[in-house]
């Protein structure tokens, strides 16, 4: 059974490996790179949409949602050290 809450995590993985590849391409400037960052790039923006739609915000600022969200996907790989 597929659920929200499976959808989202889904989503967050999807997100966690987009930005890693678009790190990565970051660090070479070859035109094949920028391509390739372009369409991942525009590819993360589609599935941050999908994302905002499969999660609607109801009563909270929108700003402080994607903060705690960041703060948290961050915080659980091993990026912050809180």
């Amino acid at each position: 059974m597929v659920t929200k809450h499976y959808i989202i995590t889904v989503y967050n993985a999807m997100i966690d490996d987009m930005n890693g590849v678009m790190q990565a391409l970051d660090k070479n400037k070859t035109r094949w790179n920028e391509v390739l960052y372009f369409a991942v790039k525009f590819a993360h923006q589609k599935l941050s949409n999908n994302y905002a739609a499969a999660t609607p915000v109801r009563g909270y600022p929108q700003a402080a949602i994607m903060v705690l969200v960041y703060l948290h996907m961050n915080t659980y790989h091993g990026v912050l050290q809180v």
